[in-house]
């Protein structure tokens, strides 16, 4: 009987492990090999045990590198590979577009202060992958609540805010929402428009307007372009281009508008936006 007859081939076809470890056996003399047949198939049979482990650790060794080509994947997506991404370092307040390992652009940037607003608002900017939802050309700036908190506790001042239903009365001054406008009612009737996109002060209180009125609608803040996220957070450029290089803005990303211009030509809506 051959040893390839007692041994046998791997199922696939292929010659195992056990065929070496048998042929090696043999070409060096070693006693063993002319050993009873009971013997023989206890060494067939720890052959056979060493030759599953093996093909064990080899399934192993796929799997792993299945994983690490997943993994690979994950931190460099294929969108990342073929088309222009955006990486934000909001430590260093540095700005890349890359396409694959090449840099398209560099620019710095201003990102959150990190510092808080009563117990609700917290101005860093969150570090997580964003996505551009839409491109805006000279954007509107429609300040939160806190922007008011800021203004009126610089000023030492208090608050109250306005409804657009109900008209709201502080002293002898009447304010209500007329025409998209916070306007201030006359003794004799008429109305008097605040000027749009700038802070209402009325008898030491500053007014918080409703959403949608002209006085809540800020021009130049964000300067020319802005990349939106969505949820309040986006790239935009900035009326205070001093800030760019520091932890300045309230938790979006600040470029110079000459930059911010640049940016809004190399990438899409839909980009993948990598903030870290």
């Amino acid at each position: 009987m051959s040893s390839e007859h007692v041994i046998g081939r791997h199922p696939r076809g292929g010659n195992t492990p056990l065929i070496v470890l048998w042929g090696l056996l043999t070409v060096a003399g070693i006693p063993g090999v002319s050993m009873q047949w009971s013997e023989r198939s206890e060494v067939v049979a720890a052959a056979a045990k060493v030759t599953s482990e093996i093909e064990q650790i080899q399934q192993e060794a796929r799997l792993l590198a299945d994983s690490l080509e997943g993994l690979r994947r994950e931190v460099t997506p294929a969108s990342a590979e073929a088309t222009p991404y955006i990486v934000v370092s909001a430590d260093a307040r540095r700005l890349w577009v890359r396409q694959g390992d090449s840099v398209l652009f560099e620019s710095g940037v201003a990102t959150g202060k990190g510092d808080l607003i009563g117990r609700n608002a917290s101005f860093a900017t969150p570090r997580r992958r964003f996505q551009v939802l839409r491109k805006e050309t000279a954007p509107l700036w429609v300040p939160p609540d806190w922007h008011y908190q800021e203004y009126a506790a610089s000023r030492g001042l208090s608050m109250a805010r306005l409804d657009a239903a109900t008209p709201l009365t502080i002293g002898e001054t009447t304010l209500r929402v007329e025409g998209g406008d916070v306007v201030k009612v006359r003794p004799d009737g008429g109305v008097e428009r605040f000027a749009p996109g700038k802070e209402v002060v009325v008898g030491g209180q500053v007014i918080i307007p409703p959403f949608g009125t002209r006085q809540r609608s800020y021009k130049n803040v964000l300067g020319s372009y802005r990349l939106n996220f969505g949820d309040g957070y986006g790239i935009h450029g900035t009326d205070r281009p001093g800030s760019i290089g520091q932890a300045a803005s309230h938790g979006c990303i600040r470029m110079k508008n000459e930059d911010i211009a640049k940016l809004v030509g190399l990438v899409d809506v839909g980009t993948p936006v990598y903030i870290f």
